[in-house]
């Protein structure tokens, strides 16, 4: 969480998404100024909507089904 979030803040990196499957969710950040701040935290059941694409739309629950192992 913090490596990544301090090579992005020098690369001036307009927004970042986070896939946490401890948690089940997706996070996505947003530039503003000179700090992050969250757009939204998105559980199973809601979608992921990106700020800077905004035609960007993921699920979150098929977003960790595809990552379950197929038997």
């Amino acid at each position: 969480y913090e490596e990544k979030k301090s090579d992005y803040d020098r690369a001036g990196i307009p927004e970042y998404c986070i896939v946490d499957p401890k948690q089940k969710q997706i996070k996505i950040l947003t530039l503003d100024g000179e700090s992050y701040q969250p757009l939204g935290i998105f559980k199973p059941g809601q979608q992921a909507q990106s700020k800077l694409l905004p035609e960007f739309v993921v699920s979150v629950t098929d977003t960790f089904a595809a990552a379950k192992p197929q038997s």
